[in-house]
């Protein structure tokens, strides 16, 4: 199973019914145009025909073709660029992107051989736009690089984010020169226009000296969260099931975009099993609905490489908890260390979500492996769940294993998606489900 390239990423997926209507057309004629190009071992051009086919069970009908040009951008470019409906805000910000893509430096090129867009003018020529908006998609990237994919979804443009920026930064000028006013600092002043828009009727309390600016925020961020959690916790509980017999790979095939709330697995370790983190990475950016949150229990020994294999721009590494191992401990390989505690890896899809906090710090009691040789039991399980899913949620294990988290996300009321290349795994799990006390 290919991933899709970052450069093909840039333009986003087809809408469903755009989606559904391709993969129906396949489905009836066949793929008339089975050639997909590759690049860097990933899908550069035809990502939604290979998909497509893949899900159909007629993967061997696609024909995957290494790219050999001389410029990828230039080709990936020229394929979808002006066959979309994209707006000039959309073609600039996709330009410069992909152009800051190439000037990071790829392993296979040299980076003055993969982009000939070198100046202003060749980018605007490139998107059909003047050189004033790529300046504009410039400057957004620099500014407030966060919100070119909004622009590149459409869902605004580039003079409404810069026009929120000069906004923003006059709201700062103005705090400043009324702190020198008022002989306070502009953090102050900053706090007290906080309270104006988020808390106006405690103004008083403020002006009584009863209260300060940075208690009423903090109440208001307190409670904004109890109210979150309050109208998470009072959805109805889920009893439904998914199960998947696919390997990680494919998963993104099989489970829609954003449609889970948490990600809780305990992948295997070794040096073998790495190559799986960075799938488990790419599927959690598929999977994960803005904010949620993905749980990985880890071994020690391939730790680092196991960090860096997660590294991915649409993931943030949140944390690591501590899994004390109350009945097991592990001696090392290397022969220097007693190892009682495993690394809980905390990765959140921005945003992260207002008021979602965890412990790091869990007693741990002991492994279960009854149902499968790396299981874990179920307590810990429904304690991270507890703390990080309310009941209605989607939860996800794609390491299904013994059935674990399966078993603690039906005590948490939470709907379940769990996959394995293992079919006993799967059997065994809904074995354990049906013999489990509600």
């Amino acid at each position: 199973m290919q991933q899709r390239h970052e450069l093909s990423r840039l333009f986003g997926d087809m809408t469903g019914s755009a989606y559904a209507a391709l993969k129906a057309d396949i489905a009836q004629h066949g793929l008339t145009d089975p050639g997909v190009h590759t690049y860097e071992d990933k899908v550069l051009d035809g990502w939604h025909r290979y998909r497509a086919a893949q899900e159909l069970g007629i993967a061997d009908a696609v024909q995957l073709i290494p790219y050999t040009g001389e410029n990828p951008i230039d080709y990936v470019m020229s394929k979808n660029l002006h066959r979309r409906q994209l707006s000039a805000s959309q073609r600039a910000a996709i330009v410069v992107t992909a152009t800051a893509w190439a000037e990071r430096g790829r392993p296979t090129a040299k980076k003055s051989d993969l982009s000939p867009i070198k100046t202003e003018a060749d980018m605007a020529e490139t998107a059909k736009v003047d050189t004033r908006t790529i300046r504009r998609a410039k400057q957004v990237q620099r500014i407030a690089h966060k919100r070119t994919q909004e622009v590149i979804k459409g869902e605004v443009s580039l003079n409404q984010v810069l026009d929120e920026e000069k906004a923003s930064h006059r709201a700062r000028d103005a705090a400043a020169d009324l702190a020198l006013q008022s002989g306070t600092t502009e953090k102050d002043v900053a706090e007290i226009q906080k309270v104006q828009q988020q808390a106006p009727e405690r103004m008083d309390e403020i002006r009584h000296g009863t209260t300060t600016p940075k208690q009423v925020l903090k109440a208001v961020k307190m409670k904004t969260a109890q109210e979150r959690k309050a109208a998470r916790e009072a959805l109805p509980p889920s009893q439904e099931r998914t199960w998947l017999h696919a390997p990680i790979e494919q998963l993104a095939l099989h489970v829609p975009a954003e449609s889970v709330d948490v990600i809780l697995t305990d992948p295997p370790y070794g040096k073998a099993f790495l190559p799986l983190w960075e799938a488990l990475a790419h599927f959690a950016v598929h999977a994960l609905k803005p904010g949620g949150s993905l749980l990985a229990m880890s071994g020690h020994l391939w730790l680092p490489e196991v960090l860096n294999a997660m590294q991915h721009d649409r993931l943030t590494f949140q944390w690591t908890l501590c899994l004390k191992m109350e009945r097991s401990t592990q001696y090392m390989p290397r022969g220097i260390t007693v190892n009682r505690w495993k690394p809980i890896l905390w990765y959140v899809k921005p945003p992260r979500a207002l008021g979602t906090t965890l412990n790091d710090y869990y007693d741990g009691s002991g492994m279960d492996k009854q149902h499968h040789e790396w299981g874990q039991s179920v307590g810990e399980f429904y304690q991270l769940l507890e703390r990080i899913a309310a009941p209605g949620d989607v939860a996800c294990d794609p390491f299904l294993g013994g059935g674990t988290t399966a078993l603690a996300a039906m005590h948490r009321g939470c709907a379940f998606i769990g996959a394995d290349i293992d079919a006993e795994c799967l059997a065994t799990t809904k074995r354990r489900l049906a013999e489990a006390p509600a």
